[in-house]
C-alpha cells in the first residue's frame, strides 16, 4: 500500500497513534520482502480495525 493510498485518520501526527503505527507496520512488511499484495491486504484489514477502534474513542493502542 503506497503512502498515497493510506488515508489519514485520527491524529496522524501522533507518533504512537493508530495511523502512524499502521504506516510503520506496512513499511516494515515491505522492507522484509512481503509481497505487495500481502502489504496491501494487511493495510486494508488493519486499517479497518484501527478505524473501528478510533470511532470508539480508543485513540492509541498503547
Amino acid at each position: 500500500m503506497s503512502d498515497s493510498n493510506l488515508k489519514p485518520f485520527g491524529n496522524s501526527d501522533d507518533a504512537r497513534g493508530f495511523y502512524q503505527l499502521l504506516h510503520e507496520h506496512l513499511a516494515w512488511l515491505s522492507v522484509h520482502n512481503f509481497s505487495p499484495t500481502t502489504v496491501k491486504k494487511r493495510g486494508v484489514y488493519v486499517r479497518a480495525f484501527a478505524v473501528c477502534c478510533f470511532e470508539r474513542d480508543l485513540l492509541s493502542p498503547i
